[in-house]
C-alpha cells in the first residue's frame, strides 16, 4: 500500500479507536453521536482503500468522500464527504486534515 493510503488507514484506525471519547465530547455540545458517525466514516474509508492503489491523491480523496457519503449519511458525515471531494468537490485534502485534527485534539485532551 502506498504511503498516502497508509496514512489514511492510520488516521481512520485512530478515529475508530476513539469512538467513545468522541461521543463523550460531542455530548457536551451536541447529541453525543459523533463517535458513531466517525466510526462509520472510518470503516467506509478503510473498506475501499485496497482498491485505490495507483490512483491520484485527488481520486483517492474523492473516492473516500463518496464512501463516507454512502455509509455515514449524517450531518457530520455529509460535511466530511463534501470536504473529501464529494458532490460539491470542495478541497480534496481537507477531509484528511479534519480527521488528523480530530485525532490530535483527542490526544491533546489526554484521550
Amino acid at each position: 500500500m502506498n504511503p498516502q493510503l497508509q496514512a489514511i488507514e492510520r488516521v481512520a484506525a485512530e478515529i475508530r479507536g476513539r469512538a467513545d471519547d468522541h461521543n463523550r465530547l460531542d455530548s457536551a455540545a451536541g447529541d453525543g453521536d459523533l463517535g458513531v458517525t466517525l466510526t462509520l466514516a472510518a470503516a467506509a474509508v478503510i473498506e475501499i482503500l485496497p482498491g485505490l492503489e495507483g490512483r491520484s491523491p485527488q481520486e483517492i480523496l474523492q473516492a473516500c468522500g463518496r464512501a463516507i457519503a454512502r455509509k455515514a449519511p449524517s450531518t457530520s458525515g455529509t460535511l466530511l464527504a463534501a470536504r473529501a471531494g464529494g458532490p460539491h468537490r470542495v478541497s480534496g485534502q481537507a477531509a484528511l486534515w479534519v480527521c488528523c485534527a480530530i485525532c490530535w485534539r483527542s490526544r491533546s485532551l489526554g484521550m
